[in-house]
């Protein structure tokens, strides 16, 4: 009995040892963050704000603690945003809704970039396309950092395009976002689209409801729809990006100096974004690949024919969409 009864303090105090050294780390923290990405905790995506998160811990020594919450488990990304804006999510990097102002559709704008070197430009911090939504996001107590590069938009479809001359009837139906800068391009390009809920995609191409689909890039048509596809067409038709973001109320309770940091830090990662992305769409076009998908890269002069066409006869349509005479500015860059 005494053997139990020592057993048993003993464990008791260890508890409470670990206990106090837990609550001696957390107490450590002056701020305590949770960053939120859409995407698996293996994507570039959610690994970056893993970055972010080290980084920030190690650099304000443990006085910002931020907690990465991947694949949507603090919700869609439409969700996450508005929470972003009444500083209940304080961080995240996610794909920008347009719920609240159809200007934040901008940044997947058709044919707003072509190559990698346009992205550099483009997508940079005070570029005119960051700028831009920069204040479209104040306005919704959201701050902006800057954007991670996920890599050039494609169509992965169940059967082969015949037709590949913009404008021409391509006899396919096109799941696309319920965006009018993803819906008016493939249209005008001579696709039949709809708009079938993501979750529901690779059911509706397994039926036949859907003969592919439009909105993402060689990593998501791997690792959802390698099973299902056959063919994947790099059209460089948008270039995918998150925004990297905090609330607005939660960036002003902090210092100068920690605000120097943490946008340092996100400049940081943000440039690196677009090397890891162009490096990517190498290792997963072979991926494809190898999983029996037929992959077809469009020429640059293909490329430039599809961005010529869509500058000619979308973006006239979606001028009244967007505020300060955007698309003449960034046509003119």
């Amino acid at each position: 009995m005494k053997k139990l009864t020592f057993l048993f303090t003993s464990l008791l105090f260890i508890l409470l040892f670990l206990t106090a050294c837990s609550s001696g780390d957390s107490e450590k923290a002056e701020h305590s963050w949770r960053a939120a990405s859409h995407v698996p905790e293996d994507h570039p995506n959610s690994q970056a704000l893993e970055e972010i998160s080290e980084r920030v811990y190690e650099e304000s020594e443990g006085r910002i603690d931020i907690k990465v919450h991947p694949a949507n488990q603090l919700g869609d990304y439409s969700v996450v945003y508005e929470e972003i804006g009444k500083g209940t999510i304080e961080m995240g990097s996610i794909s920008t809704p347009s719920q609240l102002d159809k200007n934040l559709e901008l940044v997947f704008m058709s044919y707003l970039v072509k190559d990698y070197d346009e992205v550099q430009d483009v997508y940079r911090k005070d570029s005119e396309l960051f700028d831009f939504l920069y204040d479209k996001h104040q306005d919704l107590d959201v701050k902006l950092l800057g954007f991670h590069a996920e890599g050039f938009g494609g169509i992965g479809t169940i059967n082969e395009i015949d037709n590949l001359k913009p404008g021409e009837d391509k006899g396919l139906e096109i799941r696309v976002p319920q965006q009018k800068v993803f819906e008016l391009p493939m249209g005008e390009l001579g696709f039949n689209t709809t708009s079938i809920p993501y979750e529901d995609l690779y059911t509706s191409m397994q039926t036949g409801a859907a003969d592919g689909w439009s909105g993402g890039g060689l990593t998501p048509n791997y690792t959802e729809f390698r099973d299902v596809i056959k063919y994947f067409y790099q059209t460089n038709d948008f270039f995918d990006a998150s925004s990297i973001m905090i609330s607005q109320q939660i960036w002003e309770d902090l210092n100068e100096e920690d605000q120097d940091m943490i946008q340092d830090i996100v400049n940081d990662v943000a440039k690196e974004s677009i090397e890891v992305a162009e490096e990517n769409e190498e290792e997963y076009r072979e991926k494809l690949e190898d999983e029996g998908v037929k992959y077809i890269e469009l020429s640059d002069e293909e490329i430039e024919d599809y961005s010529n066409y869509v500058h000619e006869n979308v973006w006239p349509e979606l001028e009244d969409q967007f505020d300060d005479n955007i698309l003449d500015k960034l046509s003119e860059q």
